[in-house]
């Protein structure tokens, strides 16, 4: 029972949050990530799919001492978790600007797949 209410009350936080401004470090940090296997075969794009929780632990060994990541943090529980919670968020920023593309396998694993749009945003609107 308190599982379900903790799942719910996140999930609720995630829905509220994904309603705010994209944040465009962690967005270009995202982006990048889903776009760095990126390859292309004559006119086909082939982009690699990821799970959150390999995203999350790529990005939070990568900058977990980073100072501009630190700005983010509030003090959610630990580090770690509030970083998979607000790389979470995001990814869900970027499914409903069809940036990213949430699939559902049949085994219950949900990964992510940057898409073409998504590519031309990393590249026109967060790239300097």
């Amino acid at each position: 029972m308190t599982n379900i209410t903790k799942t719910t009350e996140i999930n609720k936080l995630i829905g509220k949050k994904s309603k705010d401004p994209i944040n465009q470090l962690l967005s270009y940090v995202l982006l990048s990530l889903l776009n760095s296997d990126y390859r292309q075969f004559k006119n086909l794009k082939i982009f690699t799919d990821r799970t959150h929780a390999d995203i999350s632990e790529i990005i939070y060994k990568k900058h977990k001492n980073n100072d501009d990541f630190k700005k983010f943090l509030v003090g959610w529980r630990s580090d770690k978790e509030e970083i998979y919670l607000i790389i979470r968020i995001e990814l869900y920023k970027h499914i409903i600007l069809k940036n990213v593309r949430e699939i559902k396998r049949p085994n219950q694993i949900i990964t992510y797949r940057l898409t073409e749009q998504g590519q031309n945003f990393l590249h026109k609107a967060l790239t300097l």
